[in-house]
Formats: C-alpha cells, structure tokens, sequence
C-alpha cells in the first residue's frame, strides 16, 4: 500500500470518532442497528449528530423492512445503489423494466431522497437530483475480477464531493476508478494509489 491510503490513528475508536466528525454534525442522522458497537452511537451524540435506532431481529440480522421504512421518512441526501437494489427499492423485477429515468424518479419519490444514484454492473451508472437526470456509459476495460467495484464506486463518489465537484462529474470520476479496479484479481489489492490511477487514466486517454 501507499502511504496516501493508510489512515492512522490512536486505536479504532479515534478513527470512528474522526469520521463522525467528518460526516456527522448538527442536521445529520446517524442510521443505527442495535445490537452493535456502543462506541457508534456514542460517536454520534458527541458530535451532535441525530440518532435513528433500528433494532435487529432476534437472530441479530438486520430488519430490512424496518431499515427501509425509516429510510423512507426523507432525511437522507444521497441514496447510492446497485442495480439489483434499484430494481427492488422501485419495486420491479428488473431494472430494465421501466425508462431509468423514471425508476430513479420512482426510488426518489418512495424514499424521499435528495439525490438516486444506482450502479448498473456492465452498463454504467445513472442518477437523478432533483429533475436533473445523467447517464455514465461504462468505461471498457479487460475485466478480471469484479470484487469489490461497488465500495470503489462509492468511496471515490464521496472523495470527489469532498473535493468540490458536482454530482455528474463525481459519479463520472468514479465509474471510471471502479472499471480500474476491475482489471486486477482481489479487492484492497485491486485499490490503487491516485498517482497510479492518474498514470492510467492518461493513458486510457492516449488510447482514445
């Protein structure tokens, strides 16, 4: 690993509490699953973020209906999905089933969601905010092994919000890191620095 992708801290807990920092805060909400890490829940009061408590069942797996039910009541700004999660969110069997456009309206409008965003495997992504809609056709590249794509979609989503670009050109940006990822067997192996990212988009680009 490079040095750009290790995070240090003082023991677990200071790098949770480091992240409620960065994500939580007044007018955030913390989606939490009890039974679980008290230290989450207390991370959150301290940062004055607000706490939405959803049990688990009584074999401690998660309650998806309940998890979806208050997803539903509207406090969220980015809901990102794959497009299996897509499909049944809008309630389909498939995604293909309906205009994307009118699927992400659908998810948008259930869950009263600021922004859909939905990965589609082998044909892109999509998303929708507002009445803004996009669609990000996929970058071809010789796939290895898809492990991991969908956490590299969305860490780089988020990573490019913080650096101030717009949805689209975040959602572009990392459609094109996860088809990176795809090329190598693995998953945290699969992760490249950003200098050997840039290396092979430049090159990507002289190939075009």
């Amino acid at each position: 690993l490079g040095r750009e992708q290790v995070l240090v801290g003082n023991g677990g807990d200071e790098l949770l509490f480091n992240l409620a920092l960065a994500w939580g805060g007044p007018g955030r909400t913390f989606l939490n699953l009890p039974p679980t890490f008290s230290v989450y829940d207390a991370n959150a009061r301290l940062t004055n973020t607000t706490v939405a408590n959803v049990p688990r069942l009584p074999d401690f797996s998660i309650d998806e209906d309940a998890v979806l039910a208050r997803v539903a009541e509207g406090d969220i700004d980015y809901l990102v999905v794959n497009e299996t999660e897509v499909a049944r969110l809008a309630g389909v069997d498939d995604w293909r089933s309906m205009p994307l456009r009118d699927l992400l309206a659908r998810v948008r409008d259930r869950y009263r969601c600021g922004c859909v965003v939905a990965t589609l495997g082998g044909e892109g992504s999509a998303g929708l905010k507002g009445e803004t809609f996009w669609q990000i056709p996929p970058v071809r590249v010789e796939v290895v092994d898809t492990s991991g794509a969908g956490d590299a979609f969305l860490s780089a989503m988020v990573v490019n919000l913080v650096w101030g670009k717009d949805i689209q050109e975040a959602c572009r940006w990392a459609g094109t890191f996860a088809s990176y990822t795809t090329t190598t067997r693995g998953t945290i192996p699969s992760y490249p620095t950003l200098e050997e990212y840039r290396t092979w988009l430049s090159g990507q680009a002289d190939q075009n």
